[in-house]
């Protein structure tokens, strides 16, 4: 073969073989270029992890900017991108990056549980909902995703749903303090309380050094009027920082200990809850009843007076005002403040059991068992008028 022919020939083998490179896959250089970009990209994606976690999000976004052009298609940065525009407040920027990961990457449910994040924020509760739902379904083993799932189903007015969806994922996550915690919570607003305190009881043996959740459980218990018990757990919590500036909490020790006899703890509670919060008036009433129960007649008609102050038209605080001025001798002035109690709540039986009593002193007795069948029209259940009025009935006899 003619010696330029070989070469004609080499040289077109040569160019077929490029060919096929490019065509085939990427040229050296382009790989070279691919991974150094995606070197680079790696490093910033760590770098802006990092400005994301001590805050420093102005320099995140431009990090994150400048990783997804090197790479766009990048799921961890784009949902990264998507925890940085929800803290800023830019939740068009969330959902766009969303869509995207939702497109490349869509068995992802940290990708649908972030889209839920959005809606709720638009209080699109609905589409929240259905989010979490689809990334409790993706990813069963994370229970924040059912957490998700019902708290939307309760802004959505569905607490029975919620409180469903909790107790099916029971079986899943026997070890879930938070999950028994929400169940608590969802009892304890429908008023069940003996059936929350369990739940919270469970979650407090899960998560023995959680204050929030003692806290719940103390209040179930509270509620539920085992004030024995909730005075445990109020107090296991009362002392500690987060606690000694919530007024509510001491206010609800102290209640506990008045029920249960411990007056003198009950009044130091009560003065506690005062001094957070000076303008309540059932916090005076409760440090007046304290007070009258250690028979300090003038410290509690102080703080009685103090309560009414603050609301003068409370029937519990002027019944007990007349209780104070029959201790005091002062029966007229009882009388006005128990008919000022019936007269502020018609309901309260025991108002209208203390002015039959003082019309039987009187010996009106007549008046007297009026008013027991008054209260007992009003609250058959109530011993104090059955017993009262059993006494009328045989001193006629």
């Amino acid at each position: 073969m003619p010696r330029f022919r070989y070469r004609e020939i080499l040289c077109v083998t040569g160019l077929l073989l490029s060919g096929c490179s490019s065509v085939n896959g990427p040229t050296q250089h382009e790989k070279a270029t691919q991974e150094w970009n995606a070197a680079r990209a790696s490093a910033l994606a760590a770098l802006a992890a990092d400005q994301y976690q001590q805050g420093n999000f102005d320099k995140c976004d431009e990090t994150l900017a400048q990783a997804l052009a090197l790479q766009p298609d990048n799921i961890d940065m784009r949902l990264l991108a998507a925890k940085l525009a929800l803290e800023q407040g830019k939740l068009e920027y969330a959902e766009a990056h969303l869509a995207i990961a939702r497109t490349k990457a869509p068995k992802n449910a940290t990708a649908d549980y972030l889209t839920g994040i959005v809606y709720q924020r638009w209080q699109q509760f609905d589409k929240a909902r259905d989010e979490y739902t689809e990334a409790a379904k993706k990813n069963p083993a994370e229970v924040s995703y059912v957490l998700a799932a019902a708290e939307m189903s309760v802004a959505l007015g569905k607490p029975d749903l919620a409180l469903q969806q909790l107790r099916a994922a029971l079986p899943y996550f026997e070890h879930s303090a938070p999950l028994r915690d929400e169940i608590g919570l969802l009892l304890t607003s429908k008023k069940q309380y003996g059936e929350a305190a369990t739940a919270l009881q469970e979650a407090c043996r899960l998560a023995t050094d959680d204050a929030m959740i003692r806290e719940h459980l103390a209040f179930a218990l509270f509620f539920d009027k085992r004030y024995a018990e909730a005075d445990l757990a109020f107090d296991r919590i009362a002392g500690l920082p987060d606690y000694k500036t919530r007024a509510d909490v001491q206010a609800a020790l102290a209640e506990c200990q008045a029920q249960i006899g411990q007056f003198a703890n009950a009044q130091r509670n009560y003065q506690a809850a005062i001094d957070l919060d000076t303008a309540n008036a059932g916090y005076w009433l409760g440090l007046s009843k304290a007070t009258l129960q250690l028979g300090d007649l003038p410290g509690a008609d102080v703080s009685l007076r103090k309560s009414l102050s603050i609301n003068a038209n409370s029937s519990e605080a002027h019944c007990l005002l007349g209780y104070l001025r029959l201790k005091q001798n002062r029966p007229a002035d009882a009388m006005d403040a128990f008919r000022k109690a019936s007269q502020l709540d018609p309901h309260d039986s025991v108002s209208l059991c203390l002015q039959g009593y003082l019309l039987a002193r009187m010996n009106r007795n007549a008046e007297a068992r009026a008013m027991y069948v008054r209260a007992l029209q009003v609250d058959p259940t109530n011993k104090l008028a059955s017993d009262l009025f059993q006494v009328a009935m045989t001193d006629q006899d």
